[in-house]
């Protein structure tokens, strides 16, 4: 399995990060996997890219690395999704706690049987009997995940969230990423330009191609009823403590 990771100079948050997901969901190893690692030069003083890469080699045997000049996560996420090989990729940024136990193994067997599912993703939000809310649409149980409602795909289906997704839906999506804007807003099915100074007519097309490429996967959420989450988001807390905030909601290095 390939994991791709978007990094900042966090080093005690990605070691927090890794310890969690390699615990209570890869059953205490991540032997088998090859980790594709970017790490942008912004985040903590005296930190250097070299120090990050280091704690990935602490979980890691296969470790492939790109360590740019500038930070810039639309760079990051065109390279991670163009570069994976593998039939499953698991995309983990470098800020997220599970809170709850599962097997990887569990969401590739749902996901080796559901060939038209693009994701799973692992969820901060509280899952019902029959609906599990996703901001403010419900996914509907089916069988041992919730489905994202068809007229919603287009905005709800994909998420930076903790992902088990299919390497051929990614690399589909990748090569159509462009090296600037959110590239979460991109994998979207509908025209939304990024930015006023841009090749609007480029931004046109790709959306378009996108948009077929989307229309042809389903997508899911994985949780089990009860649970209050499966994730959580370590990165609030970090920027609280440093002083960091997020412009329009997300991160804008």
């Amino acid at each position: 399995m390939d994991i791709t990771t978007t990094a900042t100079l966090r080093p005690g948050l990605l070691r927090q990060t890794y310890t969690s997901f390699r615990d209570r969901m890869f059953e205490g190893s991540f032997e088998g996997c090859r980790l594709y690692l970017n790490v942008d030069p912004v985040g903590e003083a005296g930190v250097t890219q070299d120090d990050v890469v280091a704690v990935a080699r602490e979980f890691f045997d296969d470790v492939v690395t790109r360590c740019p000049d500038a930070p810039s996560v639309p760079q990051a996420w065109c390279w991670l999704f163009n570069v994976v090989s593998d039939h499953f990729v698991f995309n983990l940024e470098d800020d997220w706690i599970m809170t709850q136990n599962c097997r990887i193994s569990d969401l590739t067997a749902i996901m080796s049987r559901e060939p038209n599912l693009a994701l799973l993703r692992l969820t901060r939000f509280a899952a019902g009997e029959e609906s599990c809310r996703q901001w403010n649409k419900s996914f509907i149980r089916h069988g041992d995940y919730y489905e994202c409602p068809e007229e919603v795909q287009g905005m709800l289906g994909f998420s930076g969230n903790p992902s088990l997704i299919r390497g051929d839906f990614l690399r589909g999506v990748g090569q159509w990423l462009v090296p600037w804007g959110c590239p979460e807003k991109q994998i979207k099915r509908f025209v939304h330009p990024i930015a006023a100074n841009r090749d609007h007519v480029t931004r046109f097309i790709q959306q378009q191609i996108m948009h077929v490429i989307l229309e042809q996967w389903t997508y899911g959420v994985y949780t089990k009823p009860g649970w209050e989450n499966v994730v959580a988001d370590a990165g609030g807390d970090w920027r609280k403590d440093h002083g960091v905030d997020k412009l329009h909601g997300r991160e804008h290095w």
